[in-house]
């Protein structure tokens, strides 16, 4: 499916009733994760997810660990957290702690505005990506702008970042919106052999790579949907580039396809290091281009806890890895 088409369909679907809908729902989960105690509240969502009674009081699961960081997280680096979730502001945080090399790493941007409204499409290259700061998924990858339906862009654009503003979310949202979402337009990277670039994702554990990750859309879809297509693939190698048999929470992995070890795997770990050292858990994401790793994102909850890891026996090896005794007291 073209990119472009799926984009004027979906911006469609979008209707007076539809953000109703959303803001209604919004407006009930404020409200719910306001009145319904935290721990509460993450117990039944486990549940729900990986059909389980989950163990809050001493956690040894990855998954328990996982759902349990929303709250401790949310208590406890609270501004800090929301500065590195906003894909924009996260940049000055980059910065500081990488110094010169953050240049090297921090891909391109174009403009970053308030509303669609105020994107002067005229002024931009052929070619870009255009993302709402605080969300999950709302990117609009546009690889030829003369192809693109501007109107139903906006549409698109001005729904996402109305929603964000909303934080319409799993308890971990609440605190991760600040209630400022904007839209960033960068640079489109690609391959040279003119793909989209692959997602390598590092999995820190108090400041020390222990995972990498690495996803990928095997389905029949545009090349342009990348690792979010309709059947994403994700492999998982530990640090000596062993390739894991498991299912790494909602991405099953396929042993047939055999993701390279980077050139700059070393680097690459130097760097997860020193943007993971300052919290508990953190997934430092790359866009791996060719040889060449750009900053993606840092996560602080991997895949927002839902999924389960399969074989089970993974779910307590990697959460062995995560102390979290001295940051329980946060978890109320």
């Amino acid at each position: 499916m073209d990119i472009l088409k799926s984009l004027k369909n979906m911006a469609k679907r979008y209707t007076p009733v539809m953000e109703m809908y959303y803001f209604v729902l919004s407006v009930y989960r404020k409200i719910y994760y306001k009145i319904v105690p935290g721990k509460m509240a993450i117990r039944r969502n486990y549940i729900k997810d990986c059909m389980r009674v989950p163990d809050f009081e001493k956690p040894d699961r990855f998954t328990e660990k996982m759902w349990a960081l929303k709250l401790i997280n949310g208590n406890r680096q609270k501004k800090l957290l929301q500065k590195c979730y906003d894909k924009y502001n996260v940049r000055d945080y980059i910065r500081k702690k990488l110094g010169n090399e953050a240049e090297h790493i921090l891909n391109e941007v174009y403009g970053i505005y308030n509303s669609a409204q105020e994107i002067d499409f005229d002024a931009l290259p052929d070619s870009f990506v255009l993302k709402v700061t605080q969300s999950s998924g709302s990117n609009i990858i546009v690889p030829d702008k003369s192809r693109l339906d501007i109107p139903a862009t906006k549409k698109m654009l001005s729904t996402w970042l109305w929603r964000s503003r909303y934080a319409p979310g799993t308890g971990e949202e609440c605190y991760l919106f600040d209630g400022h979402p904007r839209i960033i337009c960068e640079k489109l990277l690609l391959t040279k052999s003119g793909e989209v670039p692959y997602d390598l994702r590092v999995f820190c554990f108090h400041g020390v790579p222990k995972l990498f990750w690495l996803s990928k859309n095997i389905g029949e879809t545009s090349k342009w949907m990348g690792a979010h297509g309709n059947l994403p693939v994700g492999n998982t190698y530990d640090t000596d580039w062993n390739l894991l048999n498991v299912d790494f929470m909602a991405y099953p992995h396929d042993r047939t396809i055999i993701f390279k070890k980077p050139d700059k795997l070393d680097q690459i770990v130097q760097m997860a290091e020193t943007l993971s050292e300052d919290f508990i858990f953190t997934r430092v994401d790359f866009l791996m281009c060719d040889e060449t790793p750009y900053f993606g994102e840092l996560t602080f909850v991997h895949n927002g806890g839902k999924g389960r890891i399969v074989p089970d026996r993974y779910d307590e090896v990697f959460g062995s890895w995560l102390d979290l005794d001295k940051y329980l007291k946060y978890v109320r």
